[in-house]
C-alpha cells in the first residue's frame, strides 16, 4: 500500500463551500481510477491543507498523478490553491494497525 501526501494552501478569496464542489469532482475522479482505495482531505491551521489518499501501489499512485494532470477538474483544483503551494509525496507503508 502506498500513502500520498499532498499539501497545499487555499487562496483566501476561495469560499470553503465553492471548494467542496472541487473535492467532490476530484474524488469522482480519483474512484474511477484502478488502485484508489480511500482518500481524506483535512484542514489545518490557517490555509493550510493536506490530501491524504491511499493507493494499492506505487505505480497506482503515480499513473493517478499523471492522469490528475489532464483532468479538468485539476485545471479548477489549480484555479483554488496558491500558486507554487503544492508538494506531493509518496509513502510506501512499512506498518499499518488499525
Amino acid at each position: 500500500m502506498v500513502i500520498e501526501l499532498i499539501e497545499f494552501r487555499l487562496k483566501p478569496d476561495i469560499q470553503e463551500e465553492s471548494f467542496a464542489v472541487v473535492v467532490a469532482d476530484i474524488t469522482t475522479f480519483l474512484r474511477s481510477l484502478y488502485g484508489f482505495r480511500s482518500r481524506r482531505l483535512v484542514k489545518g491551521d490557517g490555509d493550510l491543507w493536506l490530501d491524504y489518499v491511499e493507493w494499492d501501489s506505487m505505480d497506482d499512485a503515480l499513473q493517478a498523478v499523471e492522469s490528475f494532470r489532464r483532468e479538468p477538474c485539476a485545471i479548477t483544483f489549480g484555479r483554488c490553491v496558491v500558486p507554487g503551494s503544492t508538494v506531493i509525496r509518496h509513502f510506501n507503508v512499512y506498518h499499518s494497525v488499525s
